[in-house]
This record gives structure tokens, sequence and C-alpha cells, in this order.
């Protein structure tokens, strides 16, 4: 990854291509809030394994630079995943895509504060669609993974769910020649 992504904050008011951003070595990811997660942790923790295994077949095949939305829930958590994994972790370069400056006033327990934090630390490269909250600005922020990206981990409630901001998103990727991972609740073995 050029040196110029290493450790630096982007504020930007559309969804445009970064150069900056490698995009045929890119995967974003989109999931629904933590209220749609499964609740038992069998099942939370088999969600999270496959976040893994996918992430670690794509880093083999080149896929090197993941893109978190920073919402609650899948983003953060599939994010932590990654900066966790023993084998790939410290290896893959992570980019936090902010939809406004003061975003982090949504996370709604200590737990997810510190996690956004420890993620936002982490990361190569943070980029924030706005200064404060605007109307579009999570469409605007789902829309700049996508143009910056060319693979899509997605965990939805089923294949009925595509109204919802991860539907959307996923509708998008698809429209833009994406190559999808699709994860549903029924997938997940607890």
């Amino acid at each position: 990854m050029p040196d110029q992504i290493s450790n630096s904050a982007v504020f930007i008011d559309s969804a445009d291509r970064l150069s900056m951003i490698p995009r045929e070595r890119t995967c974003c990811f989109s999931g629904h809030r933590t209220e749609k997660l499964p609740a038992e942790s069998k099942r939370l923790e088999y969600l999270r394994r496959m976040v893994a295994d996918t992430a670690a077949i794509l880093y083999y095949k080149g896929i090197d630079t993941f893109i978190t939305g920073m919402a609650r829930g899948f983003d953060l958590i599939a994010a932590e995943t990654l900066i966790n994994d023993p084998v790939i972790g410290s290896k893959i370069h992570l980019i936090c895509a902010m939809p406004y400056a003061d975003h982090r006033r949504e996370m709604k327990t200590p737990a997810e504060d510190a996690l956004y934090r420890r993620l936002l630390k982490r990361a190569d490269l943070i980029v924030c669609l706005g200064d404060g909250y605007f109307k579009d600005c999570y469409r605007l922020r789902n829309t700049f993974m996508i143009n910056n990206s060319s693979n899509l981990i997605a965990y939805l409630k089923d294949e009925y769910s595509l109204r919802s901001g991860t539907g959307m998103t996923c509708n998008l990727a698809k429209r833009s020649g994406h190559t999808l991972y699709m994860i549903y609740e029924k997938d997940l073995r607890g």
C-alpha cells in the first residue's frame, strides 16, 4: 500500500474514488446493526468465524485492504474480527469510513465506544464524509465504500432484507460488478 495512505485522515464531500485506495485489492463490509445480530453467543461466534474465514480466503487471493463503515453491529464486529485475526490481522490495511465527524456519538455502550476508538487508532486511513450529520450521509458513505472496493462481505437476516441500508448497499455492489460474499442468519450454526 502506498505510504500516503498510512495513518492519515481524509475529509471528503462526495462518494468519488480515492486514488490512494487500491480498489481491485479492497473489500468492504455491510451488515445489520447490533439489534439485528444473533443474540446467542454461539451463533455470533460462528458469524465472526465466517467473516474471518472469508477474509482469509480473500487475503490469499490478493485482497489486503478492508473498509468498515463504522456502524454499530456488523461493521464494528467484522473489523474487530479482522484486526484480531492471528494470521492476517497485522498484514491487512484497515480503512474506517465515517458518515460524519461526530459519528462516534451513536455508540450506545461503553464497549461499542471503546471498539470504535480502537478501530480508529488501528486504521491506516480514516475517511469522513461530512462535518456533521446530514440527510444522505449513510447512503453517501455506502456509495463511497462500493466505489472504492471490488468485494463485499455482508450480513443480512434473510434474502428479504434488501430494503434495509445493507440491502441497498448489496444491490449497489451487485450493479457495480462486485464479488459478493453474503452471510444470512440461516447460515449460522448455533
